[in-house]
């Protein structure tokens, strides 16, 4: 393991062990970031079981392919690979991401949960609504009827803009 870190490691490490800590699960409490291990191989996920034919083998490749088209959509930059498998992780399986929250999430990426939020709503919520699904939100998001509230709420909220409230 490389002695020198800089402080976008340093904030990464903290990150995943306050949320190792926060989960119960003191066992990984003392894993770094670049030392973490992964559950699986790419040769693993490509193996063929003997009930496999040709069509299946197929399937996991292309399912593969695609996965890393969906990873790679805003581009081969690192970060922006890395925030969209997190956001996958956390709408998929938030088990492999300690169930971290969005703003957990934001910070160790070194973004705000805002933008994190708005990620989630254009990739997810927008996916989903735009072919009719009723179900959009993920389990971390408010509901439609708690952002109109909330919206509701701010639009007298005046405190920033200096102007009178708006009638609601």
């Amino acid at each position: 393991m490389s002695t020198r870190t800089n402080g976008h490691e340093e904030r990464i490490n903290v990150a995943l062990a306050t949320a190792f800590q926060s989960k119960g699960n003191l066992q990984g409490a003392g894993r770094v970031a670049i030392t973490t291990a992964t559950p699986m191989s790419l040769a693993q996920l490509f193996e063929q079981a003997p009930d496999d034919g040709e069509d299946a083998m197929r399937m996991k490749q292309e399912t593969a392919v695609r996965l890393l088209h969906f990873v790679f959509q805003d581009g081969a930059h690192p970060g922006c690979t890395t925030r969209l498998l997190y956001l996958l992780a956390q709408r998929l399986q938030p088990e492999l991401i300690l169930h971290m929250s969005g703003a957990e999430l934001a910070d160790m990426l070194g973004e705000t949960r805002a933008a994190w939020s708005a990620r989630n709503k254009r990739i997810f919520t927008g996916y989903l609504k735009a072919r009719g699904s009723k179900a959009a939100k993920g389990a971390l998001q408010k509901s439609d009827s708690a952002s109109a509230k909330y919206a509701l709420a701010a639009r007298g909220n005046t405190n920033r803009r200096g102007k009178f409230k708006h009638a609601a």
